[in-house]
């Protein structure tokens, strides 16, 4: 598998998963007039044994108006046979619900137009919207959420979705630079769930590799090491506090011959360096192995051969075994 098709997996994935969590967030993000009543089985079976999976799709409001939407995530212009895939979806879903079905394209690229026409027959056609992430800019987002941290107002399903895509939108900075302030900015402010914290940064983690060189990557790694997710910090300042307690207690002892000062100060920072070695080493272990696990079965849950699940997570076949 090439970078490149790799790249729209890691994609496909992480637009699958924001809207999986925070779907009304996404509409509001890319300013859709819609709230969502319901998400919708997003399997359709063809006329042969092949399994589609649409990226989104469930029954929504709006002035009033109960109707079926779907969303579709793009990294480049739709072709001819996208457009028809597309409206088979939208045919089929209209003949089980029985009621309108829009369709919106979200391109990952700059578009230039707002809608395509699928032309079904001779005076007959649907128009399918699109939506281009590249009309929105990074600083907008990263001054908004400021702005609110600022003023002590809490962050919602918006703010996240929008960090989430964010590598996505128009930036100036280059790649690297944008990964980087996102991560600091996401480590910043308060998300209930732990897990999910963990989970945005390690998106950010997997799209490194297809965003940056060898170099670039590696200097990310390293400076962002200890931002990885707050399980880590966690895990860090448990091992700070052993460690100190430690430290302190052998510095006392020392401290009895050689000046408590002196035994103290060496105490603590043997202390304080061993514990905050072995707790970082414990956390984050344990949290790559979680996040691990979690890509791995949703690439399993989408059928993924074994080989391609390994060049994706970089992992090997006995390690997902163990996972």
């Amino acid at each position: 598998m090439n970078k490149e098709k790799k790249y729209l997996h890691y994609s496909d994935y992480i637009f699958k998963r924001s809207l999986e969590k925070y779907a009304n967030g996404v509409l509001k993000f890319l300013n859709l007039p819609y709230t969502i009543k319901k998400i919708n089985q997003s399997e359709i079976t063809d006329y042969g044994p092949k399994i589609r999976r649409l990226d989104f799709t469930g029954d929504v409001t709006t002035q009033a108006k109960t109707l079926s939407l779907i969303l579709e995530c793009q990294t480049y212009i739709p072709t001819e046979d996208d457009l028809k895939r597309f409206f088979q979806y939208i045919a089929l879903i209209r003949s089980f619900k029985n009621h309108d079905v829009e369709l919106y394209i979200l391109l990952t690229e700059k578009a230039p137009f707002e809608s395509i026409d699928f032309k079904i027959k001779e005076n007959c056609t649907y128009t399918m919207n699109v939506i281009s992430l590249k009309n929105t800019k990074a600083t907008d987002i990263f001054n908004r959420i400021n702005n609110k941290l600022k003023h002590k107002k809490k962050i919602n399903e918006e703010d996240i979705a929008a960090l989430q895509l964010i590598v996505y939108t128009d930036f100036e900075e280059s790649p690297a630079e944008i990964l980087k302030k996102t991560h600091k900015l996401i480590n910043s402010i308060e998300i209930e769930d732990v897990n999910e914290k963990k989970a945005i940064l390690y998106i950010l983690d997997v799209l490194s590799a297809n965003m940056l060189n060898a170099k670039e990557r590696n200097e990310y790694l390293e400076e962002t090491t200890m931002l990885l997710n707050p399980r880590d910090e966690y895990m860090k300042n448990k091992g700070i506090e052993e460690g100190m307690k430690k430290g302190e207690e052998k510095g006392m002892k020392k401290g009895m011959k050689k000046g408590m000062k002196k035994g103290e100060e060496k105490g603590m920072k043997k202390g304080m360096k061993k514990g905050e070695e072995k707790g970082m080493k414990k956390g984050m272990k344990k949290g790559r192995n979680e996040l691990q696990l979690e890509m791995v079965k949703e690439l399993q849950k989408r059928n993924y051969p074994i080989n391609e699940i390994c060049e994706i997570t970089k992992l090997t076949k006995q390690e997902i075994k163990n996972l």
